[in-house]
């Protein structure tokens, strides 16, 4: 035990690093991490957002719309404690358990409110950027996150990714949804 918080659910706390600041982190996100790092169970993951919660280790749990979040100071304090191999190894964890989901098919994911708006930033910080450019190539995903986000979102993938060649394929690609963006912000089929 660590204080009042027995080792593994220490460590889970800790593998709340790899979330973006300021982000509601659905507690089936969560499931699917902690499958992948410790075996834990949707339930026995619920139970663990609560006793969080109950310890006041994170800013808010909220029972209705199955999320928590952190207070930016705690996340920058998790951030701190990891080593850059856990917080790749838990990032890769996570993309793991979403892999699992889909088959690999990331646009066949439903839309919980946060994997299109994180998969991109995750596959960045898990440093697989063959992957994250194979997803900004593959139109079903665009077409995915477009529809459950918005143009902005979907340009903003692509500065995740080295390659910042203009001319490059992947240059061209967001520099044609740039010269969209104002078509595509009010029709999304376009």
């Amino acid at each position: 035990r660590y204080g009042s918080l027995a080792v593994n659910e220490l460590d889970r706390f800790y593998e709340l690093a790899i979330f973006p600041e300021d982000a509601s982190i659905p507690i089936h996100t969560l499931a699917l991490l902690w499958q992948q790092t410790s075996n834990l169970s949707p339930n026995a993951t619920e139970r663990l957002c609560r006793r969080l919660a109950d310890l006041s280790l994170i800013l808010r749990y909220d029972r209705q719309a199955q999320t928590i979040s952190l207070h930016d100071v705690m996340r920058h304090y998790l951030v701190r404690q990891a080593t850059s191999g856990q917080y790749k190894q838990w990032q890769s964890a996570l993309l793991a358990g979403y892999r699992i989901q889909c088959d690999g098919k990331w646009w066949q994911l439903p839309d919980d409110e946060y994997v299109y708006q994180n998969l991109a930033w995750h596959m960045q910080q898990a440093e697989q950027q063959s992957e994250l450019k194979a997803l900004l190539f593959t139109y079903a995903w665009l077409d995915a996150k477009l529809q459950a986000t918005d143009i902005i979102s979907l340009i903003h993938d692509f500065d995740l990714q080295s390659d910042r060649d203009r001319h490059s394929q992947l240059g061209l690609l967001k520099h044609a949804l740039q010269m969209a963006a104002g078509i595509l912000a009010t029709d999304k089929e376009q």
